[in-house]
């Protein structure tokens, strides 16, 4: 009987190994399908290598695995998401604190924000893997999780992180989450300040596309009855010009980043939004500020390179560059009376 049960026991666990490997290595193959990625080029998991079992048991349809492992829950596959919403999925849910990502496009998982909060209180941290994040916009969506300690993106099968300012954009839009690490790195706070000087003016630029009911829709309820507290109110909006409505417009923006109280979204950066492709199609208005948001980051990405790359090329020339000038310099005073002669022949030419 001891010799059964004991076979029975490994067997089980052999089932549910293969299960997790059958679940996880379908969930790759449906994301390099949907991303048309060669498989050659994604790495492969030696855990999950299909040499290393001969046995499938029936589980060939599976294409999504979630698992908890210590205060880690992992998700593998769009349809992992569903657990999210059952109660009875997730065991243990308080002592949650990360919740990791991989083979699940980034848009599926946008829906998901507002609820991890809620729904896992002790969480922390998040990390995604083959989430297919290839633009900064993207990265406004994690707004929405209320309070981070700390992000990781794998640069396999996230594009973004080719970008070199990614994570000082991240630090820029996630600033009231205090983020202490991204990718495993502390945050120090030279980043901080780096990321404030590369894009605030982004922000402040996003703004100026925004009217007047915008900008107070960005507001939480009790900040919104606080700053129309000290403007006038609302309901002479239609019947003053245009002009009057810009100044009513700027003054509830200064009384919003005098009155911020420490730790809360400004709305400058608030500004800073993602509709996912997942979400129903936003207004006409919408679509116009975010493609102008997209557009202005994009100058702003371009031009923060370029000016890097000078600053680079410069710093290898300068040393020669401020030899000759002296050196030309030293010569023009060792023969003064030359140096005269020739500049005088070209005023004259000229």
């Amino acid at each position: 009987q001891w010799y059964q049960r004991r076979v029975r026991e490994c067997s089980k666990v052999q089932a549910m190994k293969e299960r997790r490997r059958v679940a996880i290595q379908n969930a790759e193959k449906r994301w390099q399908e949907d991303n048309n990625v060669n498989p050659a080029a994604v790495p492969t998991d030696n855990n999950c290598n299909p040499d290393n079992h001969t046995v499938s048991l029936g589980f060939e349809s599976l294409s999504h695995y979630s698992e908890v492992e210590t205060d880690t829950l992992r998700l593998y596959g769009a349809a992992a998401l569903e657990g999210l919403d059952k109660n009875n999925t997730v065991t243990n849910v308080a002592a949650i604190s990360h919740i990791y990502f991989k083979f699940i496009p980034y848009d599926s998982i946008v829906t998901h924000f507002p609820k991890l909060r809620v729904r896992f209180p002790a969480l922390q941290g998040l990390t995604f893997s083959f989430s297919s994040i290839s633009s900064l916009k993207q990265l406004n969506a994690l707004t929405l999780v209320r309070r981070l300690d700390f992000i990781t993106l794998s640069p396999e099968g996230n594009p973004v992180t080719n970008f070199s300012l990614w994570k000082y954009y991240l630090l820029y839009r996630l600033s009231h989450f205090n983020l202490r690490k991204i990718n495993e790195v502390d945050v120090s706070m030279t980043d901080t300040v780096l990321a404030e000087q590369l894009f605030s003016d982004l922000g402040h630029v996003t703004l100026q596309h925004f009217d007047l009911s915008r900008i107070l829709g960005l507001l939480p309820d009790v900040r919104r009855k606080q700053i129309l507290g000290h403007c006038d109110t609302m309901e002479q909006k239609k019947s003053v010009s245009q002009k009057q409505t810009e100044d009513r417009r700027k003054l509830i923006i200064s009384a919003e980043q005098k009155n911020r109280p420490i730790g809360t979204e400004s709305v400058n950066v608030a500004a800073l939004v993602y509709n996912s492709t997942s979400r129903p199609k936003s207004a006409k208005a919408s679509d116009k500020v975010s493609l102008a948001t997209s557009q202005i980051l994009d100058e702003i990405v371009t031009s923060a390179i370029s000016r890097q790359n000078k600053l680079t090329a410069l710093e290898k020339v300068w040393n020669s560059v401020l030899r000759d000038t002296v050196r030309s310099a030293t010569n023009d005073f060792a023969c003064v009376s030359s140096t005269v002669d020739k500049a005088l022949s070209l005023i004259q030419d000229t």
